[in-house]
């Protein structure tokens, strides 16, 4: 592990320790000189809290401001080769180990932010030599796994993220550099608990030794070997982005216009890395117009990057991304090596899934098929899981009103259960939690399909209690067969370890 990135610098490790306010007391204000420019860190106090303030200042005035729990210059230093410093600043917003984050600027006339990043768990963000040329890399911490996989967070696994330089903006790039992503983990020697596993797992992933998984964990305890072998689907598809996220930004895509919602997989070529990616429209965006959100298809070739417009828009509907309901959830391979991608639009308020398929640079649903028809049985689970949860939540205070609307959602989402619960071996009224993660072909013929699909499953308990509704964690084969359409013949549900702890599943 690269403990020189994990651990936290002594000032906010002493702050951890002291808590709130007192490490602060005897802080003075503070300016330091970088370029043409003057960081300057004060504390801030008030009635109702202590904070600090940090200003980036230059010939022209005041560049950035803000306030946090602590801020500090973590280092004022040429990392771009262009004789010009850069800055990074960091902020923590306090808590016992989250969250930071950085403004890296070039102090140019006028200034440029070159790099905004949340490295939530770790205040580093070391500048290295990694590849022996050029601009300096910027390397952190990816904590994406923090509790993941029923871990606690002393066990959580982080993995290596690495910043490079590209078209006048830090992106990341870790994906570029296999000798730290093999050196990230270097102090686990052999796999024996929970860190030791996923470490392991993910450094193979990462480094696309999948074929060597299984003879890593043929040694470890069954139960271990159990836990993570369970979650290997999951673990694949988190990784899967993991690098590409910035792919539209060195394709020349400003920042602002990135959402980091993106699907890898091979698309249009058998074997290739190639990324779906949604971009916010904008008058400087040439991809995707103003007022609306477009997917496009990212190809990095010898000569560059090459950006396809796929024609599958919609418009913005809300001001934060988080709430435009529109994601790409999960790229599936299919028999001929190449992927499909779900797309998942919630903007109605019930989960509406559809697969999309490259043909003709143009992404088109697929109708038709095996996975059309079991997407359509999970997203009718889904919302009817979620209206049934509603129904049986009886803190929620509602108007008669209110109440008539829920329950004529709930005959119509239980209506349409009524397609998919006899294979369950329950009533639509039973339906309490389905939330999938991951899904993939076991089979893909033109007549016969298995998919697996990872997935929370439980039943509404008949009593409330003090409690909600909590489901289990599954691994569902559903079994399709085609005659005129396609048809789920068979669902088949085997309990998955939570967590490496769990003694039942």
């Amino acid at each position: 592990m690269n403990q020189g990135i994990l651990t936290l610098t002594a000032a906010l490790l002493t702050v951890g320790l002291m808590g709130t306010g007192q490490a602060q007391t005897d802080k003075k204000p503070t300016t330091q000189k970088c370029g043409n420019y003057t960081v300057t860190t004060e504390p801030v106090t008030s009635a109702e809290y202590q904070q600090e303030r940090i200003t980036l200042k230059g010939p022209k005035g005041v560049v950035y401001s803000t306030e946090d729990w602590m801020v500090e210059t973590k280092w004022c230093k040429d990392v771009t080769g262009d004789g010009i410093p850069e800055v990074d600043l960091l902020l923590f917003s306090g808590g016992a180990h989250c969250c930071f984050s950085h403004k890296v600027y070039s102090l140019t006339t006028p200034p440029r932010l070159l790099l905004q990043a949340d490295t939530a768990h770790t205040d580093a963000l070391d500048p290295r030599q990694l590849d022996g040329k050029g601009p300096f890399e910027l390397v952190t911490a990816d904590w994406r796994f923090a509790y993941g996989f029923g871990m606690s967070f002393a066990e959580s696994v982080a993995l290596p993220e690495v910043y490079s330089y590209v078209n006048g903006h830090y992106v990341v790039n870790t994906r570029a550099f296999p000798a730290l992503i093999s050196s990230w983990f270097s102090d686990v020697k052999k796999v024996e608990d929970s860190y030791s596993a996923l470490a392991k797992v993910s450094e193979l992933l990462l480094l696309g030794k999948d074929s060597q998984i299984d003879s890593t964990l043929r040694n470890a305890p069954a139960d271990l070997r159990n836990w993570i072998t369970g979650y290997l689907p999951d673990i694949r598809e988190y990784l899967s982005t993991l690098g590409y996220n910035d792919y539209p930004v060195m394709a020349g895509v400003r920042p602002e216009d990135n959402t980091y919602i993106t699907a890898v997989g091979s698309f249009t070529t058998p074997g290739s890395k190639q990324v779906l990616s949604v971009l916010q429209g904008s008058a400087k965006n040439p991809y995707v117009k103003a007022g609306q959100l477009g997917v496009v298809l990212i190809d990095k070739t010898s000569s560059g990057f090459k950006v396809t417009p796929t024609g599958l828009t919609l418009p913005r509907v809300a001001k934060d991304l988080y709430d435009e309901g529109f994601n790409l959830d999960v790229a599936v391979k299919r028999s001929n090596g190449l992927f499909d991608v779900v797309v998942r639009n919630s903007r109605s308020g019930s989960q509406k899934l559809q697969a999309y398929r490259m043909s003709k640079n143009t992404l088109v649903p697929v109708k038709n098929d095996a996975l059309d028809t079991a997407l359509k049985a999970i997203q009718d689970l889904h919302n009817l899981s979620e209206v049934n949860e509603k129904i049986f939540d009886k803190t929620t205070k509602r108007t008669p009103a209110q109440l008539a609307a829920l329950m004529d959602r709930a005959n119509l989402m239980r209506q349409q259960g009524k397609a998919w619960t006899p294979l369950l071996g329950i009533e639509p009224e039973q339906v309490g939690e389905f939330d999938w993660y991951t899904l993939q072909f076991l089979r893909d013929t033109p007549q016969e399909a298995q998919i697996y699909v990872t997935l929370d499953y439980g039943t509404i308990p008949e009593d409330a209690g003090d409690y909600g509704v909590f489901g289990k964690r599954y691994g569902m084969t559903l079994t399709l067969q085609k005659d005129q359409n396609w048809k789920i013949t068979s669902v088949d549900m085997t309990r998955l370890k939570a967590s490496p702890y769990d003694e039942n599943e």
